[in-house]
């Protein structure tokens, strides 16, 4: 779902925000869903939810929810010895005997409202106010295990995050091969793109921009406002650079300063590198240059905000701050500012 674009502070790209893609091609428009029905609230007498909370301090049952579901959620595990619904409803057991979320529910403040609703539809604004966990919430907890383990692989050995960043994006590029031809382009979550090995350039740039988020680092997707096959690149925000891949070839686009040694580019080149001297582009690209981004087309390029509406609701940070020392994956990010940090839009 495009929505309302943002001006960029600097460079003038617009910027727009794609929702729970569900299938590529598709932009996704959340599913209605009815909110789960609340269970009955263990503290009845309670007004602000404090004897609730302090009550669930000791409470053995309050890990164990949170451990067993996280565990029927492995990727490993999910559909083959465990199953959604009962993993589904652990979390939902925690959110009222342990979470508080009946006294103080997960939902968008009145400040927070005007600011989203900017971006996101009644439907997705009412998915951000779901107090329950859902069978999409489940799925994307497993996506998140799945995408953890993929960046524990990719990163080893690496000492910075642009490093770390190069080597995800040359992992999810080996382990996903290029679909060149539209009409065989199926369409699929990011699980399934991971499960069956295949997927288009603008898929093989969803699961990379998902795996750096188990890296804490943003990611967009870059095309044109009038789509084109191979013009698309993933812009990662680095340092206060915003560094440049290619999913269609597989390839960082190559700064002008590499390793002597290097078999495979190492320097990934950033915007305003791209800005100042054009034809980085068009010698990498050489031939095919006229099919690709141009340094001045990119100044107009539209700007993706790839995920679903999961990771930034409060139910989800409520529950990555529950979560034990062993459970190490990343299930939030804030749209908006919070807790100091300017949020996803604002970055």
């Amino acid at each position: 779902m495009i929505l309302a674009p943002l001006p960029h502070r600097t460079l003038g790209i617009r910027l727009a925000v794609l929702l729970g893609v569900c299938s590529f091609g598709l932009l996704f428009f959340v599913q209605g869903c009815e909110k789960p029905a609340a269970p009955p609230s263990q503290n009845a007498n309670s007004e602000d939810g404090s004897e609730t909370s302090e009550s669930n301090e000791g409470n053995p049952d309050c890990h164990s929810y949170i451990d067993n579901a996280m565990s029927m959620l492995e990727p490993e595990r999910l559909g083959i010895s465990s199953s959604l619904t009962p993993a589904v409803g652990l979390l939902n057991d925690w959110t009222y005997k342990c979470g508080n979320f009946d006294a103080k529910p997960p939902v968008l403040t009145d400040s927070q409202k005007p600011f989203f609703k900017k971006y996101l539809g009644e439907a997705q604004l009412a998915k951000m106010d779901l107090t329950r966990f859902t069978e999409l919430d489940g799925k994307f907890i497993r996506d998140s295990q799945l995408f953890n383990g993929m960046m524990n692989a990719a990163i080893e050995g690496q000492n910075n995050d642009r490093e770390r960043a190069t080597a995800a994006f040359y992992y999810c590029m080996n382990n996903i091969a290029l679909v060149t031809d539209e009409k065989y382009v199926l369409p699929l979550s990011p699980y399934e793109i991971c499960i069956l090995g295949t997927g288009s350039a603008e898929q093989r740039a969803w699961v990379y921009i998902d795996v750096l988020r188990q890296l804490r680092i943003d990611a967009v997707l870059l095309r044109p406002a009038k789509p084109a096959p191979f013009k698309l690149l993933v812009g990662v925000l680095m340092d206060e650079s915003i560094y440049l891949f290619d999913p269609a070839l597989g390839l960082p686009i190559p700064a002008k300063e590499q390793p002597a040694d290097a078999i495979l580019i190492q320097n990934p080149a950033a915007l305003a590198d791209v800005y100042q001297s054009p034809e980085i582009l068009t010698d990498f690209y050489g031939e095919y240059a006229k099919d690709r981004f141009s340094a001045e087309e990119l100044k107009s390029a539209e700007v993706v905000i790839m995920g679903r509406s999961s990771e930034w609701s409060a139910r989800m940070r409520r529950l990555e701050d529950s979560l034990s020392r062993k459970q190490s994956f990343v299930l939030f990010r804030n749209l908006d500012e919070f807790e100091g940090d300017p949020g996803f839009i604002s970055h």
